[in-house]
């Protein structure tokens, strides 16, 4: 039996043995496990009116010194007064651990390194990149990332295979409805998403996707507070199950589920342009100026971004339009700010289409100015930066003026009709 106090002692030496760069290497370095005594960690040590503390932890410091667990090392000239530091004795860690009931950290890395080799089988290949990682962090006895549970092989086998489901995932899903499908639990997604959105973060982002937030990366992979109709407007006839839908017939426009255009197959498009809106207001705003203007365009609201619902419909269009040797350009539609510039870029890189952008021009910026909001200073440096990348020469103009006046410009401030 061991007081709490030496215990605790045990248990830090230990821990801090078990965090050492030579942890589990057959060549060591030399250094000794060591516990300093000092005011940061025993404060109490150190009380300048009661030294009941000192003399409690000294008695037990020497009880484990004469069982072989530590050595004391004493402040010159205060030979059993005052202790330096406490040294582990690691020829006899076996015991300490079975003393402690705690499990070795080697030990604990090879029960969730058997796991880990089941889940690699059936990984997606977008993951192989993080297990490669991973199995190399278990050889080193390496710090392992947070999806990673050592004392919870239950919780380990949970959160990974919440991340692999979520990479295969292709519907549309409250995150509700998706902890249940996974755990049969309500909740359980939530306690684990923060893990598994950091691998995502860490291993399968790409540079045009860091700025998403946690809820939009989700919506990404099809996981959304509440699902999101796709709205449209515009001249298409689609045919689905043999039968022929007109959505022309629709004023203003028609909201259906992304997992709708699954199986249809585009028929007719009529149209002199196809317009991606990111704002609610703004899209509604944009339908109203294109039937006063009888302009024929299509125009989808993507609700702030997008995700694989809305690609699909996209592409789908485009690929119509190129087999068909159409002519017709696509346009987007976003908040002048820095925001906005990263969607109209991951527009692009997702969908392979070649989005310009509307209303987000050096002259648009001018004619709103007034109307403008300040710009964050945690914004001004990587707008600034924009400058340097040649993907974003289109928006150089407007960047320049943003810097100028240190104001950004968002959709609704924009009104195409006006009463």
């Amino acid at each position: 039996m061991v007081s709490p106090l030496q215990a605790n002692i045990l248990d830090t030496l230990v821990s801090k043995y078990e965090t050492r760069k030579d942890y589990g290497r057959s060549e060591k370095n030399g250094r000794r496990t060591m516990l300093h005594v000092n005011k940061k960690n025993f404060p109490d040590y150190f009380h300048v009116s009661d030294s009941s503390f000192k003399r409690e932890f000294n008695l037990d410091a020497e009880a484990l010194a004469d069982q072989c667990f530590i050595k004391i090392a004493w402040e010159r000239f205060s030979e059993k007064e005052v202790i330096e530091k406490l040294i582990l004795l690691e020829e006899n860690l076996l015991q300490i651990y079975e003393l402690l009931g705690r499990t070795p950290k080697q030990v604990k890395y090879e029960r969730i390194d058997k796991i880990v080799e089941d889940f690699i089988v059936t990984a997606p290949k977008l993951l192989l990149s993080f297990y490669s990682d991973l199995k190399s962090r278990f050889k080193e006895f390496a710090e392992l990332p947070s999806i990673i549970n050592i004392d919870s092989e239950i919780e380990t086998k949970d959160a990974l295979y919440g991340l692999h489901e979520l990479i295969k995932n292709k519907e549309e899903i409250p995150r509700r409805n998706w902890s249940i499908k996974l755990y049969q639990d309500s909740k359980k997604w939530e306690k684990l998403q923060g893990k598994i959105i950091k691998v995502v973060r860490d291993y399968l982002l790409t540079d045009e996707s860091d700025f998403l937030e946690d809820n939009q990366l989700l919506g990404e992979y099809g996981i959304l507070n509440n699902p999101q109709l796709i709205l449209m407007s515009g001249n298409i006839i689609m045919n689905k199950n043999g039968k022929t839908i007109d959505f022309s017939l629709f004023k203003p426009d028609f909201g259906v589920n992304p997992r709708f255009f699954d199986d249809c197959d585009i028929e007719i498009i009529e149209a002199d342009a196809i317009i991606t809106v990111e704002n609610l207001t703004s899209y509604y705003d944009y339908l109203y100026h294109k039937a006063k203007h009888q302009v024929n365009q299509i125009v989808l609201y993507l609700g702030g971004y997008h995700n694989y619902g809305r690609r699909l419909i996209l592409n789908k269009l485009n690929d119509f339009l190129k087999r068909n040797h159409y002519s017709v350009p696509f346009y987007h539609w976003g908040d002048i700010d820095l925001h906005g510039f990263h969607i109209w870029k991951h527009l692009r890189n997702k969908t392979g289409i070649d989005f310009r952008p509307l209303f987000m021009d050096e002259s648009t910026y001018i004619n709103h100015l007034s109307d403008g909001k300040p710009i964050k200073e945690t914004d001004l440096s990587q707008i600034k930066k924009l400058l340097e990348q040649e993907e974003y020469n289109i928006f150089h103009d407007v960047i320049h003026q943003m810097l100028k006046h240190k104001r950004t410009i968002e959709q609704e401030a924009i009104y195409l009709v006006k009463n």
